[in-house]
């Protein structure tokens, strides 16, 4: 079984208030891609939406590495996909993202309400995350549907969805089977690397008006 490890967000992401949307969150630097082209390239190898992207990041944060610990976070829209980039100095702009299929647009914006924790650098190792709220079952076989649009989701599959997936079924594109161990060895353009698996939670930091409260309360 994978491990699980908490992603401490003040340590990794910069914060924010989105005054348009009236909530605090983080900003980064956002991809737009578009969905269909994303599709296309799954179903052209047979693979998932999740490897499609996935392995492309882990080419580029090896061919470009950067010291600093970041968070690629993952936001489905109706026909788009956004990606975006968070260090806590607000300094990536990993302009080789264009390159994944599908590219629109990109520069800085908030994370959304719907992003999930989808990739964390730790300065050396890309780890692909699977945020969960309860402890995973020993055994259990998980999928990943990275086409919910309330934030991709984590659950116990059945075997006729776990059948499909491993088909490369193309209604199944949008979902992956998480794997079973903690170190996965992938090709992209010929070239071999090491893609690390992980369940993970979350520790958020708390905003001033947060703060506020639990002085009250401890008053």
């Amino acid at each position: 079984m994978l491990p699980t490890i908490n992603l401490d967000l003040g340590q990794m992401c910069a914060p924010s208030y989105d005054f348009g949307q009236g909530r605090h969150t983080f900003i980064g630097y956002s991809f737009a891609y578009y969905l269909a082209p994303l599709r296309e390239a799954a179903a052209k190898a047979k693979t998932s939406l999740d490897h499609v992207i996935s392995h492309r990041i882990l080419a580029g944060v090896s061919g470009h590495p950067f010291r600093s610990k970041a968070l690629f976070w993952y936001a489905p829209t109706n026909d788009m996909v956004i990606l975006t980039v968070c260090d806590v100095h607000r300094r990536l702009k990993p302009m080789w993202m264009n390159a994944i299929p599908g590219y629109f647009e990109c520069g800085s914006d908030y994370v959304s309400g719907n992003s999930r924790p989808y990739l964390y650098w730790d300065g050396n190792n890309l780890t692909r995350v699977y945020l969960i709220s309860e402890s995973p079952e020993p055994g259990q076989t998980y999928l990943c549907d990275l086409g919910a649009l309330m934030g991709s989701l984590i659950g116990p599959g059945d075997e006729g969805a776990i059948e499909r997936v491993k088909a490369g079924d193309p209604d199944f594109l949008d979902y992956s089977i998480v794997p079973e161990v903690a170190e996965e060895v992938v090709t992209v353009g010929g070239r071999k690397y090491v893609l690390c698996h992980a369940f993970c939670t979350m520790s958020v930091p708390s905003t001033p008006q947060e703060e506020l409260l639990e002085s009250e309360d401890a008053g």
